[in-house]
């Protein structure tokens, strides 16, 4: 045994960025290296948990010691080194699984604050109460925290992760509040009033359509998470958390969903009802949702009726049962046709379109200009990272010189975070390229103009998703369809002109209420 070779494991370990400000990983690894050096041995490995509590049993950096233990304890002597014994664990059980360990295969454990760890009876008491020691601190101040975050939330501050579309900001009396954050704010406020209304027909639909929004890159959206999104109270910014005995409250936030809306979408949750069977025919019947029966306000639906020799013919209908028209069909090119033509007569005044193309040129400039002035502070920070990089040189090529090898890590170090600084500088200086030059802006606003003086292009050759969103876009309400006289008069922002949606030849414009464009002389 006594002739193996020797491998000195080491696990550094942090467990929150604010430990990290006094405490971080490159600290304590060059405070084991230089234990390591005085005592006249080194260290093989290294082992790291970042943001990592010694109180959980989830240990990436151990588990992986634990292995290599297993793996390689009968052809080494192994030694395992911490900062301290709170650098192990925080949590007794975790602790005691790795003794057996210790035990097991004759490992030698030791610490920069402590020394060496005998494996008798007295050595495994001192290495337990020092855990114990540390679960008691840990334990403390959880305690502590969770006594703040108590009376913190009786006031009214919200003391939990934020909801999607909420985000936490501190305040001018330095407290953490909830405040919207766009454009995500926006596009769950959409969810929550488009189901109620009943634009979406399932909460899938609304799983969907936060998923195909843009805005939750790298947040995994299903139908379980949206249920619960549907669900929270916290949106509403009066509510009770019942865990800690906090009464119904006004809590110190935006409030994002009025709670008329959210009474609305639980209500309409708790129906008994069952939805009429359908199959999986979205892509084939756009407007279901979208388009309203006139006679009762009720959302419309697509289906299949089964015709001469079993050949299916697409309908749409309103299941309402209390509408006396709800055992109308209507052919689904009729309405999708009348829709169409009601589209072909909306077209943008030019005078907007020039004046519209303008406004986003000069928001575009003025934002390049303020990305210029971050440019030339980005190429100012390359020049002073430069200068310390050349002067960090010289002194990890001294310390190499005199063979000091705890400053050259140190330096290597520092080399390396400053590089990699440095790159991502130069990455962002070399890859800017003014946006108003290049023709991808030049093709969106050409699309954009088009776009606005003939929408009805985009029903004839757009997505089922692209479908959707123009008509919630164009229409400022849900477009009625009449059983004996189609479509009549839809209401469209008043950026398109007098003639639009007028399709019957007898209606009145009705006069628009939101989404209006306001420009000063």
């Amino acid at each position: 045994m006594k002739n193996k070779p020797v491998e000195t494991l080491c696990l550094c370990r942090v467990s929150s960025d604010k430990q990290a400000k006094n405490e971080n990983i490159t600290s304590q690894k060059q405070a084991c290296i230089l234990y390591a050096k005085h005592n006249g041995f080194v260290i093989d490995k290294f082992f790291y948990e970042d943001g990592v509590s010694g109180r959980g049993e989830d240990r990436p950096g151990l588990q992986q010691i634990k292995e290599y233990i297993e793996r390689e304890h009968k052809n080494k002597r192994i030694r395992v080194m911490f900062y301290d014994m709170s650098r192990l664990a925080r949590n007794m059980s975790v602790y005691t699984d790795f003794e057996k360990i210790i035990i097991k295969h004759e490992i030698e454990l030791l610490t920069v604050v402590g020394g060496k760890s005998e494996n008798n009876a007295m050595g495994r008491f001192a290495r337990g109460f020092d855990v114990l020691r540390a679960q008691l601190f840990s334990d403390e101040l959880s305690e502590k925290t969770t006594g703040s975050m108590k009376a913190l939330s009786t006031l009214g501050y919200y003391q939990f992760n934020p909801p999607l579309g909420l985000k936490r900001v501190q305040n001018a009396e330095k407290r953490i509040i909830l405040v919207r954050d766009e454009p995500r704010a926006s596009v769950v406020y959409e969810a929550f009033d488009g189901y109620a209304a009943g634009r979406f027909a399932t909460k899938h639909e609304v799983t969907l359509f936060l998923q195909q929004s843009g805005v939750f890159n790298g947040v995994k959206l299903n139908d379980t998470k949206v249920d619960a999104m549907l669900k929270n109270e916290v949106y509403t910014g009066i509510f009770a958390y019942e865990k800690w005995g906090i009464p119904r409250q006004e809590w110190n936030m935006d409030k994002l969903i009025p709670v008329e809306l959210f009474q609305a979408v639980q209500a309409r949750m708790q129906r008994s009802g069952r939805a009429p069977k359908r199959s999986n025919n979205a892509a084939d019947f756009p407007l279901a949702g979208l388009v309203c029966c006139e006679h009762c306000g009720h959302p419309m639906t697509g289906y299949y009726a089964k015709g001469y020799k079993g050949k299916p013919h697409p309908y749409y209908r309103c299941y309402n049962k209390q509408c006396a028209y709800n055992k109308k069909s209507i052919p689904r090119g009729l309405i999708e046709n009348a829709l169409q033509e009601c589209l072909d007569c909306a077209d943008a005044d030019d005078g907007i379109l020039d004046l519209f193309v303008e406004v986003l040129n000069r928001v575009c400039c003025a934002k390049e200009q303020d990305i210029k002035v971050q440019i030339q502070k980005a190429r100012s920070d390359i020049e002073k990272l430069n200068t310390r990089i050349a002067s960090i040189t010289g002194l990890l090529a001294d310390a190499a010189t005199t063979g000091d090898n705890a400053l050259v890590e140190l330096y290597r170090g520092q080399l390396l975070n400053m590089n990699r600084q440095k790159n991502e500088l130069e990455s962002r200086v070399g890859g800017y390229t003014p946006l108003s030059a290049t023709a991808t802006f030049r093709t969106a606003m050409t699309r954009g103009r088009e776009f606005f003086k003939h929408p009805g292009i985009l029903w004839k050759i757009g997505t089922l998703h692209q479908k959707k969103r123009l008509v919630r876009m164009l229409f400022l309400d849900k477009p009625q369809w009449n059983a004996e006289n189609g479509f009549r008069t839809a209401r469209m922002p008043r950026i398109f002109n007098k003639n639009t949606a007028q399709t019957d030849g007898e209606s009145f414009l009705a006069a628009p209420t939101r989404f209006e464009l306001v420009f000063s002389p």
